[in-house]
This record gives C-alpha cells, sequence and structure tokens, in this order.
C-alpha cells in the first residue's frame, strides 16, 4: 500500500479527536516543563508500518499508549524526533541551554534523556487521556505502556505492529528550537469507529500545505529542478534543508563537513552553504565558486545573521542570503523565487 491522504470531508470528527488529542498533549507538556510548545500544520494520511521506519530520517522515539474499555487491546502511538524528545527530557532536569544545543546535534536521545522521556510520556497519555474522554466520552482511555526508539527502516523495539495506520501528522515547535515533524496515530478500525464512518483515501493535492513528514510521507506533486549541494556545518538544519529542497522540487546532496566546494564540479548547479560563527572562511567558499563558476547559483545560509554578516554575504556574491534559524516555508519560497530566475535564463552551452 501506498501513502494515501486522506479526503478531509469523510474525516471531521476523526481529526477533532487527533488534532485535540495533540493539542492537549503538547499544552500538557508545555506547562510541566514551562516552555512554549505549538503544533500546526496538520494532515491526516494512511501509512503501513513500513512506510514509516522508510521514512525517517534519523532516529525518532515512539510513546506508545493502551487504549482501554470499548478499545481494549488497542493502541495510540507518537511517533517524534529523538532530537525533540532529548531537548524535552533536558529541560525537564534543567539541562543547560547550551548542553542541549551540544547534545541536539548529535540527533540520538541517550539513556539517561530517554529516561527522563519515559516520565514525559506518562504526562503525555494524561493529556490524550483528557481529550479522547471529552471527545468519544467514556468509551474509551488511554495509559503509557511504554516507549521506545525507531530507526530509519528498523523497529529494534518493537514499537509497531504490521498493518495499516491512519496518522495525524503535524508540526511540533518547542521554543525557539526549529520545528520539526511529528505523528499520533492508530489503527484503520479505532481511527473509523472514533470517525463514526468509513474514511475516503485519495492521492495528496498539488498545492497540500503539508511539506514533510520525516521523509516527506505525503509530497506535494513539484516538478523535479534537480539537484542541490548543501555544506551545512552541523546536523542541525538537515531535516528542514531537506523538506525544503524537496518542496522547490530539488534532491539534497549532503557534502562531508570537511569537503570544500570545487567550482568545475558546479557548473549550472545550485549549491547552498551554510556559514556558522566564526568560520568566516565559508564565505570564501562562495566568493571563489561565483569567480570560477558564474553560472553556478549559490544559497548563503547565515548563522546568527549579524549586519557585519549579511555584508559579507553580498561581498561575497551570494545569489541568496537567508539567516538561520529560518522557517521552512521561507526557505522554499527563496529557493523558489532562485530556480525560477535560472529556469529562464539559458543554460551556458558547452
Amino acid at each position: 500500500m501506498s501513502v494515501q491522504a486522506i479526503n478531509p470531508d469523510s474525516a471531521t470528527k476523526l481529526r477533532a479527536v487527533l488534532k485535540g488529542s495533540s493539542a492537549s498533549m503538547v499544552e500538557t507538556m508545555s506547562s510541566l516543563l514551562g516552555v512554549s510548545m505549538e503544533i500546526s500544520n496538520t494532515q491526516l494520511v494512511c501509512v503501513e508500518r513500513d512506510d514509516i521506519l522508510n521514512a525517517i530520517d534519523a532516529e525518532c522515539t515512539v510513546i506508545r499508549g493502551a487504549l482501554d474499555k470499548d478499545f481494549a487491546g488497542r493502541r495510540l502511538r507518537v511517533l517524534m524526533t529523538s532530537t525533540d524528545s532529548m531537548t524535552m527530557a533536558a529541560i525537564m532536569v534543567t539541562t543547560p541551554e547550551e548542553t542541549i544545543h551540544e547534545r541536539r546535534e548529535s540527533g540520538i536521545i541517550e539513556d539517561a534523556d530517554f529516561e527522563a522521556f519515559g516520565e514525559l510520556a506518562n504526562i503525555a497519555c494524561s493529556g490524550i487521556d483528557e481529550q479522547l474522554r471529552e471527545q468519544i466520552g467514556s468509551k474509551v482511555g488511554i495509559r503509557l505502556e511504554d516507549t521506545g526508539r525507531v530507526t530509519p527502516g528498523s523497529d529494534p523495539d518493537g514499537m509497531f505492529d504490521d498493518g495499516d495506520y491512519v496518522a495525524l501528522q503535524f508540526q511540533l515547535e518547542i521554543e525557539e528550537y526549529p520545528p520539526s515533524v511529528a505523528f499520533m496515530l492508530v489503527d484503520r478500525e479505532t481511527a473509523e469507529a472514533w470517525n463514526g464512518g468509513p474514511l475516503e483515501f485519495g492521492e495528496a493535492a498539488p498545492d497540500s500545505p503539508q511539506s514533510a513528514g520525516f521523509g516527506d510521507l505525503v509530497e506535494p506533486e513539484v516538478e523535479h529542478r534537480g539537484t542541490m549541494a548543501c555544506y551545512l556545518a552541523d546536523p542541525e538544519p538537515y531535516h528542514l534543508v531537506r523538506r525544503a529542497g524537496r518542496r522547490a522540487g530539488l534532491d539534497l546532496d549532503n557534502r562531508p563537513v570537511s569537503e570544500v566546494p570545487n567550482p568545475a564540479s558546479y557548473r549550472d548547479k545550485l549549491v547552498l552553504i551554510d556559514v556558522p560563527l566564526r568560520n568566516e572562511r565559508r564565505f570564501h567558499w562562495c566568493k571563489r565558486l561565483k569567480e570560477y563558476e558564474p553560472s553556478c547559483r549559490v544559497v548563503l545560509m547565515v548563522r546568527h545573521p549579524s549586519r557585519q554578516r549579511i555584508v559579507l554575504g553580498f561581498l561575497s556574491k551570494a545569489d541568496i542570503i537567508v539567516g538561520w534559524p529560518l522557517s521552512e516555508d521561507d526557505l522554499v519560497e527563496k529557493l523558489n523565487s532562485l530556480y525560477e530566475q535560472v529556469d529562464a535564463e539559458p543554460t551556458t552551452e558547452e
């Protein structure tokens, strides 16, 4: 089975249940942690277990809640990046912000943080339970069963059963950290019971606002424009850049951190260069690309974009300069505008 979008008109009740449960879960955790947390950009999809595992491109954590009463024996799952799970766990135990940033770069959750996250998962289930009782009534409740981890293509903790899942895909934002994508999933039979009727399935709409799951489970239909070579200084922007690139019709070629871009390799190509603090030599990379291969288009992503650093970007002759952090939508808009210029110009002849 391929990933399918769900006709919104056939899932009004289910969407309210899962969206309300996700919002209640986040609100409950936000209150406990004392930080702002928000969900947005929700979309319902139907997906198989293997589709989920093959779509994720980094370690993720799973909260598995056991349903009871009329739905005893069934489960509700929440899937999110281990980066976000670690962040919440670290905030709960008052880890210094600098340390949190360092841990986020690894993209995994260590055992100590995972244990702390288990306590948060219990709180998350209490928030879900409150909303389920409000939406469904006394016929259902939920308690935390366990937590586990999944990796790309693998489910070592056995967190997912075989079969179809109906998932609410949503964007999760914690404080000022870059947003990510998370899922709340139930089996199809439970989903249709909560919906009060069958669900209708179809292809994802071309203008769907959903940018991505972990591997863009539901992708908007866009023209494939080519490949964007990315020179990222660390892993943090990777997922956002990857999703934005896909929405703009671009595959991502993530280059090694130690590699210096060779102008001869990027004739009529698109390159994104990430410029962290105290790494001004990357401005020179851009300038060198533009001087030796003018047909190369360069996007500079400047961390901590002060006036002085933006001026350095202009002096390096970058085609587009963006500051980090930025939203996925903003990067998509910039890439589209740049590629429209590229499409409109004649390709340099050999």
